[in-house]
């Protein structure tokens, strides 16, 4: 996947998470549903091409990405603040690249919450397909 394609999946998935799809994730989140759940509400959204890459990267990426995600979309729909989710070009993608290194980070402030993800797409732990999301396929 491209960084293009990183940034375009987090737009969409933020516009239907704070849309008029929101009812649908805050039922999948109270369920306790699993991440490929929410994944496939995501992919719903995107055009075909794009649905398979979403799934591509999640079968190589940790499941507890998904659930920290949804917690943090969670706190900040319940206190009425915005909610974002950045895909953001690593800095050194070289030494991304290299050490396959996934960074999620959470920031939350007066106005709500937004997540920044950095990492080579393609290029993930080894380990993390261990704990990828086993509902996507």
């Amino acid at each position: 996947m491209s960084y293009d394609a990183c940034k375009e999946l987090s737009t969409i998935a933020v516009r239907d998470m704070t849309g008029t799809n929101a009812a649908s994730y805050a039922a999948l989140v109270q369920a306790g549903a699993p991440a490929g759940a929410i994944l496939d509400l995501i992919a719903r959204q995107c055009p075909d091409n794009l649905a398979e890459t979403l799934f591509e990267e999640f079968t190589e990426l940790p499941l507890e990405m998904v659930n920290t995600i949804m917690r943090g979309w969670a706190m900040a729909t319940e206190a009425g603040l915005a909610f974002n989710i950045r895909s953001v070009r690593p800095e050194r993608p070289l030494e991304f690249a290299r050490r396959r290194l996934t960074r999620l980070s959470m920031n939350w402030d007066d106005n709500g919450v937004m997540f920044e993800i950095s990492h080579v797409p393609g290029r993930h732990a080894a380990w993390q397909a261990e704990v990828a999301a086993p509902a996507v396929a």
